[in-house]
């Protein structure tokens, strides 16, 4: 038996299982509806002994609810109703005196100059997300970031930033592989960039006692970035459940509580080759992009050499228009460097994704015509860009054959 239902056992409490959820009335507003029907649900997980009513909509830890069991019976509602006469009644908690704001006062105060971690892309004392699918950089360009965070360099040779230590907690890369990516990108031991040790396997967001470890780091080492690689390693709960995302994406708030920024990596989700990525193709719960400030997507162009970056959520100011980064590579000491290349043709993206979905599609059905192609991928793409992208699949260095038949059509194999 485990910690919580041996906890509800000892208290009389009665709780329906489900999975690693025990449910039970709520100990803070527990009432009965005019029917005699118990309402105020409250849902335990036995991971981490955290408590959500479904009523009020609050989360309350462990020794909060275990309190609010311990105190005493208030007398129960008369009622016909076995269930509700079985369960135990608990007195509701104050109101807290919250105090109202006016409009005239918050136009009033002066909050001073917006300040950024980096300038025009990540908001200060923010949590952004970086998102791509696998291979296209994500923990390079996250590296780099905090290279020029820790060095005040300007990131990309572009955008400003606000010097600061970095801890990196890390559960995706072993040190000996970092120790590549680092001379690979000119990151040296004058760099304030500090990691949590690797065997911290058992660090868990979510946990409390995990937390409170890493905000000791963050204030006794002057932490301004926190980068987490990745997310879906750092907590235990299901990313497609909106209650797992909100408990650590008010993990993520405590920590900017004190001064530090956030980031954090996550991938796409499978889907079919070529379709248009956005922030929607992120893994898991729609509440990980409503919970960002700052959302990159970041995109590798068809030849390899450089990067497509897309600013898909800035809460605090209007979102930067798609860049390409340029990946220099000296093949001399194999160092990397990555390099502003100026605004992005979104046309230039999709049509390259569009080769990609037509060669899918081709190796899957073998040949297909234009109009057919065109009917697949309208959803997707406009019509100028399907058939720009055919026409470039179909050049001499393409990977795509042209076969004419009878009334001038054109039928469509890989070579």
């Amino acid at each position: 038996m485990n910690d919580i239902d041996q906890e509800l056992k000892q208290r009389g409490v009665l709780y329906t299982p489900n999975g690693n959820v025990r449910t039970i009335q709520c100990p803070f507003c527990w009432r009965v509806d005019n029917q005699s029907r118990p309402m105020g649900t409250f849902n335990i997980d036995i991971k981490t002994g955290r408590g959500e009513c479904g009523e009020c909509h609050k989360f309350w830890e462990k020794g909060e609810w275990l309190d609010a069991l311990d105190k005493p019976e208030i007398e129960s509602k008369e009622t016909d109703n076995k269930a509700v006469k079985e369960t135990r009644n608990f007195q509701e908690i104050p109101a807290v005196d919250f105090k109202i704001v006016d409009v005239g006062e918050i136009l009033a105060k002066d909050f001073g100059p917006e300040v950024w971690a980096v300038e025009g892309l990540i908001p200060e004392q923010s949590i952004t997300a970086i998102g791509g699918a696998p291979g296209s950089f994500k923990t390079w360009l996250t590296l780099d970031i905090a290279r020029c965070v820790a060095s005040g360099e300007d990131f990309l040779g572009k955008f400003k930033v606000t010097k600061g230590a970095v801890l990196f907690v890390d559960k995706e890369n072993n040190f000996r592989h970092l120790q590549k990516r680092f001379r690979q990108l000119g990151i040296n031991s004058d760099h304030s960039i500090c990691y949590l040790e690797q065997d911290a396997q058992d660090f868990f967001i979510e946990e409390d006692k995990s937390l409170a470890t890493l905000k000791k780091m963050i204030t006794e080492k002057n932490i301004k970035l926190v980068v987490f690689d990745s997310l879906v390693r750092i907590h235990k709960g299901d990313e497609n459940e909106a209650k797992s995302i909100s408990a650590v994406m008010n993990k993520f708030k405590q920590i900017t509580s004190i001064g530090a920024n956030v980031i954090f990596i996550h991938h796409y989700r499978k889907e079919p080759a070529g379709r248009k990525k956005s922030g929607n193709s992120l893994r898991g719960s729609s509440d990980i992009v409503a919970g960002v400030d700052a959302l990159l997507i970041v995109e590798k162009t068809e030849d390899g050499k450089s990067l497509a970056i897309e600013q898909a959520k800035l809460r605090q100011d209007q979102a930067q228009d798609p860049f390409e980064v340029n990946i220099q590579v000296n093949e001399a000491d194999k160092t990397m460097k990555f390099q502003y290349a100026g605004a992005y043709d979104p046309d230039k993206v999709a049509v390259d994704e569009a080769i990609i979905a037509i060669t899918a599609l081709l190796k899957e059905k073998g040949e297909l015509g234009k109009q057919d192609l065109a009917d697949m991928l309208s959803e997707e793409y406009s019509k100028n860009q399907i058939n720009t992208a055919i026409k470039k699949a179909t050049q001499p260095e393409g990977n795509i054959k042209v076969r004419k038949a009878q009334s001038n059509k054109h039928f469509y194999s890989l070579k």
